[in-house]
């Protein structure tokens, strides 16, 4: 998870929503975090919901809108992706699967 203001952070851990949670599946939570997860995130209104599937080597970028998430970006293998959200920050796919 990114959390992007400082006074969210407090001993008790984080208080509030982070602006962006990065799911990395595993095959036993796949179907579970794609679907129940995705939607308790965005009914929550969490602005951002990334997930990272080490299987098929792909990253896939959703944004909230209207309490459900629209995929705005994804790459896969070695494709370097850039969310339009964080500019900046570029993510060369590649190094993540070494």
């Amino acid at each position: 998870m990114v959390v992007t203001e400082r006074a969210q952070i407090s001993d008790r851990g984080i208080e509030g929503l982070p602006a962006l949670v990065v799911e990395v599946l595993s095959p036993s939570t796949e179907a579970h975090d794609r679907t129940v997860k995705a939607r308790r995130c965005a009914a929550l209104g969490l602005r951002h919901y990334w997930v990272v599937d080490p299987a098929t080597r792909r990253l896939e970028c959703y944004r909230e809108s209207a309490g459900q998430y629209a995929l705005v970006i994804q790459g896969e293998g070695d494709k370097r992706v850039t969310h339009e959200d964080w500019p900046g920050l570029t993510i060369s796919l590649g190094d993540r699967w070494r």
